[in-house]
């Protein structure tokens, strides 16, 4: 055969091959078992007979004369790809006939130096595009082991094993995996774990380190193909992230602060963290005035409590496990003050020019009272910009004593409308800023 009725090439033995190219014989098969079996030799005068080692086998006792090296043509190479298919679909049943066809042509050894792209170099109506196909051998020689492998990844492989463990070792593998297959282990990144018995079906990690780690089992085989699977998202002892504390939502800067009044903080991820949605949180808050806050909720996330008095007050956060409390500390400052402080007690007036602006601000100070000159000396001033919202704070700058006037590098920020908030001691002001 010659041309597209070829898809696939398999082996064969050329009948009489010793005698006629000096190949030897290279497909066996059975023969059917008589004193001589249905051709052990050839009965053409113009050929010698082989010897007899090479066409019997074995050459004595119960299965003498039961085989024959001259399985040759199609009958031969068809049964070595039904074969081949066979192992692929007893490997996954779900094989569609289609799919078992991709992973042949995908997998066969391009042999013989043919043109591998005759219908693609050559399109025209007779001959439509197919890359990969020659006249000669169709799409390549078979290899079952690569087209094994290949049915092997269609496979809903996976590795299992805890998401997280704390202490010493704990054990990974891969369930329902074929035997005959090598597997390497590996995990990254490095300093967290050692990897024990990096080849097998089994592995054991020891915790050597916290943090986050992603678990890869390379499989290969014989003849040298090999793909990859990988759990991620290991957590090995105490979680290790950072977090922003959010009020939720931030109190108006432009009223007071009331007291006896709910304030709600969420911990939120500074990056990417896999178990954010079912983290569990150690919370901590110091009274910095010692006017013992009522808490009424710090399970979870979020954490929730009442001043009765004005005060200033430091809560921290750390995330949790079931083996512990990890790091680092996260940490959120603020003040509550009574009436007699608050923004709008006519304390001094902030103006902030140009505005709109795009790289800088200058922000001025100005009908500064004597309650506030009084704390100049002693107190730092601070500016904090947040969204026009005020749910969140975008940026902050803080001097020592005094500034009655005050350039601020807004740039870079986005455009819109932003809410400035100068503090002098315990005293606020506020503006409105506008970025273009």
């Amino acid at each position: 055969m010659f041309g597209q009725l070829i898809d696939l090439v398999a082996p064969s033995s050329k009948a009489y091959a010793s005698q006629i190219s000096g190949e030897g014989f290279e497909v066996w098969t059975l023969d059917i078992p008589s004193s001589n079996g249905i051709n052990p030799y050839p009965n053409d005068s113009r050929f010698s007979n082989p010897p007899s080692a090479g066409e019997q086998l074995p050459s004595t006792n119960t299965n003498f004369l039961s085989y024959t090296g001259r399985f040759s043509g199609t009958s031969a190479a068809g049964p070595q790809v039904a074969g081949a298919a066979a192992l692929m679909l007893s490997l996954n049943p779900n094989l569609t006939q289609q799919q078992v066809f991709e992973i042949f042509k995908s997998t066969s050894d391009k042999v013989g130096g043919y043109d591998y792209n005759y219908y693609n170099n050559n399109n025209n109506s007779y001959y439509p595009a197919d890359p990969g196909r020659s006249r000669e051998m169709g799409y390549g020689r078979l290899n079952t082991c690569k087209a094994v492998t290949e049915a092997l990844k269609t496979l809903s492989l996976n590795i299992s094993g805890d998401n997280n463990f704390c202490t010493n070792s704990n054990s990974f593998t891969i369930p329902n995996i074929p035997t005959g297959l090598n597997i390497s282990w590996s995990a990254s990144p490095n300093g967290i774990v050692s990897v024990n018995s990096p080849n097998g079906l089994q592995t054991t990690l020891t915790k050597i380190g916290n943090g986050l780690i992603t678990l890869t089992a390379t499989i290969s085989n014989s003849c040298g193909s090999s793909f990859s699977i990988s759990k991620p998202n290991i957590e090995v002892g105490t979680p290790q992230y950072s977090y922003e504390i959010i009020p939720s939502p931030i109190s108006s800067y432009t009223t007071c602060h009331k007291l006896n009044k709910t304030y709600s903080f969420t911990a939120q991820p500074a990056g990417n963290e896999p178990y954010y949605q079912t983290r569990q949180f150690s919370w901590v808050l110091n009274d910095l005035d010692n006017y013992n806050p009522t808490v009424i909720n710090s399970s979870s996330k979020t954490v929730s409590f009442q001043f009765p008095y004005e005060g200033n007050f430091q809560l921290t956060v750390r995330p949790k496990n079931s083996c512990g409390v990890g790091g680092p500390l996260s940490v959120y400052e603020e003040d509550l003050y009574a009436s007699s402080y608050c923004s709008g007690g006519g304390y001094y007036k902030v103006a902030a020019s140009p505005n709109p602006t795009r790289h800088n601000l200058t922000v001025e100070i100005k009908d500064i009272s004597k309650e506030v000159q009084a704390l100049a000396s002693t107190e730092r001033t601070s500016y904090r910009l947040y969204n026009f919202n005020q749910t969140y704070l975008v940026k902050q700058w803080s001097f020592e004593g005094l500034q009655k006037r005050q350039s601020l590098n807004v740039g870079g920020l986005k455009s819109g409308q932003y809410v400035l908030v100068v503090f002098i001691g315990k005293f606020r002001e506020s503006t409105q800023i506008i970025i273009r």
